[in-house]
């Protein structure tokens, strides 16, 4: 730090302290190297890396071409982040829930707009908790990401897989979501701040969504028992007339559409016969068996998918296979769709000992963010009192278990799969927030455009791509509820939630932060979204088309423009200016 005076020394201590972390591209590139280390903001912003330390300090960038190929590096990091929650949604988190909602006798839109909404939501309620968002424009964060879930996901679905929606629960998400879009814009400008209060009742309306789903499936399996009865009864009758006979075909219709929305059905792809039950005599055979299994397990290339791709479909497995090595050893997956439901003996009692280790390293880091220079500093003196209950469990797991069929145990696995994934997840979707606001930072992009644009569109890739999976696998009704019941979650409890323990937002006039610049519009386009939705899915009696896809895409790419012609200040806003009144 150069000589200066005590008084200059004392207003630089009080502006480090009140100063935000992002306003260090504001000063001069010889200086932000200083300022990045004496900011007290920005060691409670950032996460497992000081990027604007490693920036300006330890790579010296004093230009902006550096600054821009740095930037190019950052968005192959956040490419590589958004890989690894789609891999763990889809992979662990996603077959984890399948299994849970089938144990609890979920049909395909119960488990979709509750379990898998959640795990798709998930990601974007840690962001909004995080610091780098106490004073961030969560209305339209919140906002903008589910104009980016409904049109681009929900369009990608109807796109690759047209279908038949089911009518009364798709009006029924509908309208929820105007309702909770009101009573949020509501709560936020009608007292200019957002109490406890408020937050706690406001989050009723996620609660009371799936009291209703919840009946609505009870309702239907009621009328199942009642229809399966007056079949029954029906069909009694030795010599029935042509009006029973119609009425039979009326009911045996109606109970089948039903049935169709009671359960989830295990689809193609999905193997649950078990190649061997019985035990190889031979030493050799067994542990040839043992070994090649392990192998078979941790190896991050699937050998289908390289086979049968192209150059650009292998480049892209060989790029993700590190990514995908690292999830595989430290979480176990219980997934009904591969062979013995994704048992491996080897490397499932290694993950028994592997996985409790990194989730409680990495959960201390990230409470404690106790730094060595640019990065956390991992400490493993707690994790490794988990070694003593660990080691015999695994022994016990090893001694047990079989080879060729899980242990009917398995499933005790979830427990591991869950508490890892959403680890991993929260953690990687903490890191890919704080990329996308350096990146805006350093092009000098508004935080209300970094927020509408980059923030939503980055945290709505995973779930395109996990829900367009669940689609080409035929879950397209569990993806499109999932769509709903994620955007309802993040509007509701992705703001309620973060309110509640933020104090910024209880505090007068903290609804000009929390609405932001872009919010008028967000709330315009979010409307907009839901009205044309509604009107659609009425013109073409619920039969989701691929015109519906490319209006859907349409619009987006419309609101997109909005947003890059109000930066740029060519239009204005829908939002009014302030005006502050002189005292």
């Amino acid at each position: 730090m150069p000589n200066i005076s005590f008084l200059d020394g004392c207003l630089f201590l009080l502006w480090s302290i009140q100063m935000h972390c992002f306003h260090v591209m504001a000063v001069s590139v010889e200086h932000r190297c200083q300022f990045a280390r004496e900011i007290e903001d920005c060691d409670d912003v950032m996460n497992f890396f000081k990027y604007f330390e490693l920036m300006y300090c330890v790579l010296h960038i004093r230009s902006k071409l550096d600054e821009i190929c740095l930037v190019l590096l950052y968005l192959l990091i956040a490419l590589a982040l958004m890989v690894t929650i789609f891999h763990l949604v889809e992979f662990c988190f996603a077959p984890m829930l399948k299994v849970i909602s089938i144990k609890l006798r979920m049909n395909e839109y119960l488990a979709g707009a509750t379990l898998l909404a959640f795990g798709n939501s998930l990601p974007d309620l840690v962001a909004n908790m995080l610091p780098v968002r106490a004073t961030a424009p969560l209305y339209t964060i919140t906002l903008s990401n589910s104009l980016a879930v409904i049109l681009i996901s929900g369009g990608t679905i109807v796109y690759l897989k047209p279908f038949i929606m089911n009518g009364h629960n798709t009006v029924k998400d509908l309208l929820f979501l105007a309702l909770a879009g009101e009573v949020l814009d509501f709560i936020i400008m009608r007292g200019r701040q957002v109490t406890k209060q408020e937050a706690i009742l406001f989050s009723m309306v996620y609660i009371l969504f799936v009291i209703i789903s919840i009946f609505d499936l009870i309702l239907i399996r009621l009328n199942i028992r009642s229809l399966r009865k007056e079949i029954a009864n029906l069909r009694e009758d030795k010599f029935p007339s042509i009006s029973t006979r119609i009425e039979l075909n009326r009911l045996q219709s109606s109970l089948q559409q039903l049935e169709e929305d009671n359960q989830i059905k295990i689809r193609k792809g999905i193997s649950n016969e078990r190649r061997s039950t019985r035990r190889s005599d031979s030493f050799s055979e067994r542990f040839i068996g043992f070994a090649t299994q392990f192998f078979e397990s941790i190896l991050p290339i699937d050998i289908e998918q390289w086979n049968g791709g192209g150059f650009c479909n292998r480049l892209c497995i060989i790029l993700r296979a590190p990514l995908v090595f690292f999830c595989t050893i430290f979480i176990p997956v219980v997934d009904y769709h591969l062979d013995k439901h994704g048992w491996s003996k080897l490397l499932n009692c290694t993950q028994i000992i592997t996985c409790p280790i990194i989730m409680i390293t990495l959960t201390h880091a990230f409470f404690v963010s106790s730094y060595s220079g640019w990065f956390i500093k991992l400490d493993f003196s707690y994790s490794v009192w988990t070694l003593c209950g660990t080691i015999p469990l695994a022994i016990i797991v090893f001694l047990t278990a079989r080879t060729d069929m899980p242990p009917p145990y398995h499933a005790c696995f979830l427990i591991l799969t869950c508490f890892s994934s959403l680890l991993i997840i929260g953690i990687c979707a903490a890191e890919l927030e704080l990329l996308c606001a350096i990146i805006g930072a350093v092009f000098y992009m508004s935080e209300g455009f970094v927020a509408a644009t980059l923030r939503s569109f980055a945290a709505a890739i995973a779930d395109v791509l996990v829900n367009a999976a669940l689609a080409v696998q035929g879950y397209e009704k569990m993806a499109i509820a999932a769509i709903f019941g994620s955007t309802l979650f993040n509007i509701v409890l992705g703001i309620s939630i973060p309110c509640i323990f933020n104090e910024n937002a209880q505090k007068q006039n903290a609804s000009y932060w929390i609405y932001g610049i872009y919010g008028s519009t967000c709330y315009i386009f979010y409307n907009l979204t839901i009205v044309t939705f509604l009107w659609w899915t009425l013109t073409f009696n619920f039969y989701a088309r691929r015109s519906a896809a490319i209006f859907s895409f349409t619009l987006y790419a419309l609101f997109l423009l909005y947003c890059f012609l109000v930066e740029l200040e060519t239009i204005h806003e829908f939002s009014p200016d302030r005006i502050f009144l002189p005292k």
